[in-house]
């Protein structure tokens, strides 16, 4: 759980595990790994992470 700006406790249970770690990883890391797949490694950060998760068929 986080603390939102207004002062209310939110669950972040809506994501799973996956989800969690890579968007913790810098795009340095998303992108080394997707080099290692074979995998395109253009865009932004966010399209990265869901173009793992896709690999990963998530």
């Amino acid at each position: 759980m986080d603390l939102d700006p207004e002062g209310i406790f939110r669950d972040d249970s809506d994501e799973d595990e996956d989800t969690v770690q890579l968007k913790q990883m810098t795009a340095a890391e998303l992108k080394s790994y997707l080099t290692a797949h074979d995998l395109p490694v253009s865009g932004k950060k966010e399209v990265l992470v869901s173009r793992i998760l896709t690999h990963l068929g998530k």
